[in-house]
């Protein structure tokens, strides 16, 4: 699979602008039986310090919010009750898209980032909205004008992929009606249970969604994972 490093490489916070900061402590259900942080409970945390802060800017409420990549970088884990403070901030934007930049650092040394591009929904349509004024006078200046691209990166699975069903539970369903995006790294955890190294970067591509009680197949061997169904692929992972 290509990366597109210039997307997803690492940025300071921004000089000038809006930052918002929130903590989380790492709780028992939030870790593997090492005691560290799981994939799904950070993309998780960085899920809801970025509602949490456009809740307080009160920016574009009527429109929803679907993810389309995300990439969560974990050079140390957080630990089981470490108290961690995330800062998430705007670093760029398209016409109807935001790209977040979240910092996770922790008490006693943990530390990630995560990078998640959110493409703004009509709810009433189900088509990608233009971001509105409202959206540009909170988050702009942190911005800084860096335009960004909802173009995805990641190729098709090749021929001859393992195979394997997979299923997703009733309660990774959210409002929106479709598995939350932050299930989907529960892969990863599945994956380093069966023995795989367990990575410390996370890439994840949303091409389509998965409703409820469907089944699809997780397809790809060591580095390069997709989640497809009857129409195609629907998400797609790399490891490193």
């Amino acid at each position: 699979m290509s990366r597109d490093d210039g997307a997803t490489r690492l940025l300071d916070l921004p000089d000038d602008g809006r930052t918002f900061s929130a903590e989380r402590r790492v709780r028992l259900s939030d870790t593997t039986p090492d005691g560290l942080l799981r994939f799904d409970a950070l993309a998780r945390y960085v899920q809801d310090v970025a509602s949490d802060d456009a809740r307080e800017t009160m920016t574009a409420s009527y429109l929803a919010w679907v993810v389309r990549r995300a990439v969560l970088d974990v050079p140390t884990a957080p630990s089981s009750e470490e108290t961690c403070t995330l800062t998430t901030w705007c670093a760029g934007y398209g016409p109807r898209w935001a790209e977040r930049r979240t910092r996770l650092v922790g008490e006693d040394g943990g530390h990630c980032e995560a990078v998640v591009l959110w493409v703004a929904i009509d709810p009433e349509t189900a088509a990608p909205a233009r971001l509105p004024d409202t959206f540009h006078a909170a988050y702009d200046v942190a911005a800084a004008g860096r335009r960004v691209t909802a173009r995805l990166q990641h190729d098709d699975p090749p021929d001859g992929a393992s195979v394997r069903p997979w299923r997703f539970r009733a309660g990774d369903l959210d409002r929106l009606g479709h598995v939350n995006n932050a299930a989907y790294a529960v892969v990863v955890e599945e994956l380093a249970a069966g023995g795989l190294e367990r990575p410390t970067r996370l890439e994840i591509e949303y091409r389509a969604p998965i409703g409820p009680g469907e089944t699809v197949s997780l397809v790809g061997d060591h580095a390069s994972w997709w989640l497809t169904g009857e129409d195609g692929v629907r998400a797609s992972f790399t490891l490193g």
